[in-house]
């Protein structure tokens, strides 16, 4: 079994930088992995959300999922994203 956190936990994070600080955090505690929730990632990660897995696996995370809307621009972040694990929200 692997343990994973959402990135809800830090709230809405302002830029890349504090991104990378979350999950550097999670990955210091002991989390394998990340669930994120894409209405409170930077503005620049969903400009270009290619950049999440390089991220991830710079800290040596998981994409444990994603939240999400149904609506196609967020599918289309999900896909480029690599986010293989989608929880539907409304």
């Amino acid at each position: 079994m692997k343990l994973a956190v959402t990135t809800m936990c830090w709230g809405k994070l302002r830029n890349e930088k504090e991104l990378g600080q979350a999950l550097h955090t999670a990955r210091e505690i002991g989390y394998q992995g990340i669930g994120l929730e894409f209405r409170l990632l930077p503005q620049e990660i969903l400009r270009s959300p290619e950049k999440l897995p390089q991220m991830l696996t710079q800290e040596g995370l998981e994409n444990a999922g994603g939240y999400f809307a149904l609506r196609d621009e967020q599918l289309e972040l999900a896909k480029r994203s690599d986010t293989r694990v989608l929880w539907i929200v409304s």
